[in-house]
């Protein structure tokens, strides 16, 4: 069977499926984003003071960063 057997009836459920899909896909990959960042943002608190600085944070600078992680893209890779 080619394309022109089809008719729109039998493409239309084809098309919302895709469509769904595609907006689960997106819904997923921002729930791994959402994910890796708390993760990072557990990983960083338990960290020591000495431990930061060591990578150029203070306490206080650890939810920016992690919002800046997250805003590029970097996390869920």
């Amino acid at each position: 069977m080619n394309d022109a057997d089809h008719n729109v009836d039998d493409i239309v459920p084809l098309i919302q499926l895709d469509m769904m899909l595609a907006e689960m896909g997106q819904g997923f990959n921002a729930y791994l984003e959402r994910r890796a960042a708390q993760d990072l943002l557990r990983r960083l608190q338990a960290m020591s003071d000495a431990d930061l600085a060591r990578m150029g944070l203070a306490r206080t600078q650890i939810v920016s960063h992690v919002a800046c992680q997250l805003g590029a893209g970097t996390l869920a890779a």
